[in-house]
């Protein structure tokens, strides 16, 4: 038998929905202690919402709930229009119901646990308590009803949830490799041939309920502006997790702009402090994943990510000394995208470079109004040099040049008597041993030294860095070691 394709994704959903009803994903052990607490001491009887507030600090049992009265109140001829409605649904449940899903029948799927959980996994709470949060938020905000808001946030994760832990190497997989002309739905429905947010539907979907078309048109009516909101918190959560999203800076754009016009600028702090709130379970049980959501920032975490990956894009740091490699991915992060940073230069020149053994040096800064190599700020004790100015001369006539374009200054330093003028017009740096020589207040430099000097910029030219360090066996090592600092200080100061 042939079958369409519409024939075989039903088949593959279908599957799939048998398979994740019976595993879940892992619900919060605290939460189960605290309704199972309430339920002993009928604290929910005198406070129904109580019931509903520590639900919503587990996912998996909060959605697990909800299924389950839908099943409940199908058998006992519930009026359709409770049945659709989650939040109704959990008020007619009350404690009694719930108390018998939960506690009663003993039969909450077991099979993950929160703390055997891979990163990837809890990253995926995270994304659904800062989505559910969000739509909380703005629906107070737009005078709808909060909690409203808040469970169609989860209900519309549950499906990458569900997928997350129940098909963790397809999930690990796609997560780490997102296109940029893509997204994780997608990816992940090409892969599965159904999309989660069709396993979210028909996971919650009550069976057997015979709703009249005017109340579908209402629910539908409803959720389309709550789905709404939680668009704008899945941007958000998107934009907090630039290593995944390559959507993220353009998320960034789309939620900050939607929260400073109808929140105003102190929209990002209450969806932090709300995240926070409805966090408190999770973020004891795994607090590296959520601990930082009162503080949630996503343009420091573009910024961070955007440095990352100038880091390593320097393909030279892998050749200095762990600790260096450090110094220097954390100097990254402190370089912005588009200016210049002083600061970061500073820490580069006068706390990095002597850091990596160098213990002088200079940059120079070629001049082409007088086709002149200029030293703008010496490093530590230079043994191996005069510094001075060096006059760019044409080595056919032995005149100055004085045409200032960038053929002629190139031109001028080739074959020039020193060293630093020729290293302006290589490729790659020169590197010199020779004997320190140089007076210094306290005497000599009489230590042997490894001098190695290169141009800054390649696309346009405007010094070069000159180095120096006691001679060592580990040449290989001191060249790696300066490409990788020049080609930061070529990076802080946007060269290309």
């Amino acid at each position: 038998m042939v079958f369409s394709n519409d024939k075989r994704s039903e088949t593959r959903l279908n599957r799939a929905l048998n398979h994740v009803n019976n595993l879940w994903f892992p619900f919060n052990p605290t939460v189960i202690s605290q309704l199972e607490e309430g339920f002993k001491d009928e604290a929910f009887s005198d406070d129904p919402d109580q019931l509903l507030t520590i639900l919503k600090q587990d996912f998996a049992l909060f959605t697990y709930v909800i299924k389950e009265l839908m099943h409940i109140a199908t058998s006992e001829q519930i009026d359709p229009v409770t049945i659709c409605n989650p939040l109704k649904l959990i008020r007619w449940g009350g404690p009694t119901r719930i108390k018998q899903i939960v506690v009663l029948n003993k039969k909450l799927p077991s099979t993950h646990a929160l703390s055997l959980s891979e990163n990837f996994q809890t990253d995926r709470l995270r994304e659904t308590a800062i989505i559910a949060s969000t739509a909380e938020v703005l629906s107070e905000n737009a005078n709808l009803d909060p909690d409203m808001g808040f469970c169609r946030g989860v209900m519309r994760e549950i499906g990458l949830n569900l997928i997350a832990w129940n098909y963790p190497l397809l999930y690990a997989r796609i997560i780490k490799a997102i296109p940029s002309d893509s997204s994780l739905d997608d990816e992940l429905t090409k892969e599965l041939g159904f999309s989660p947010m069709l396993l979210a539907m028909r996971i919650m979907q009550p069976t057997n309920v015979k709703v009249s078309l005017a109340d579908i048109t209402i629910f539908e009516q409803e959720w389309q502006v709550y789905d709404k909101l939680c668009a704008v918190g899945e941007a958000l959560a998107h934009a907090s997790n630039p290593n995944t999203y390559p959507s993220a800076e353009h998320d960034w754009s789309i939620a900050q702009e939607y929260l400073i016009r109808n929140i105003g600028a102190d929209g990002l702090e209450q969806i932090n402090k709300k995240s926070a709130d409805n966090s408190t379970s999770y973020t004891q049980a795994l607090p590296s994943t959520f601990e930082d959501l009162k503080n949630l920032d996503p343009q420091a975490k573009i910024l961070s990510h955007t440095n990352a990956i100038r880091a390593c894009n320097n393909s030279y740091v892998r050749q200095c000394l762990p600790e260096i490699q450090d110094a220097l991915r954390a100097l990254y992060s402190e370089m912005p995208i588009n200016s210049v940073n002083s600061t970061a230069l500073e820490h580069l020149i006068k706390d990095l470079i002597p850091k990596a053994g160098f213990t002088g040096g200079c940059v120079f800064i070629v001049d082409p109004s007088t086709l002149t190599l200029s030293p703008r700020t010496i490093i530590g004790q230079v043994g191996g040099r005069k510094i001075n100015k060096i006059i760019l001369r044409s080595t056919a006539t032995n005149v100055l040049v004085l045409d200032s374009s960038v053929e002629d200054l190139l031109a001028a330093a080739i074959g020039h008597e020193d060293v630093i003028a020729n290293a302006f017009a290589c490729e790659q740096p020169i590197i010199i041993r020779e004997q320190g020589n140089l007076s210094d207040k306290q005497g000599y430099f009489e230590d042997k030294l490894t001098t190695i000097c290169s141009s800054l910029g390649r696309k346009r030219r405007i010094g070069v860095l000159y180095l120096e360090k006691p001679e060592s066996t580990d040449d290989s090592r001191t060249i790696g070691t300066f490409k990788a600092l020049r080609q930061a200080l070529c990076d802080a100061l946007l060269l290309e």
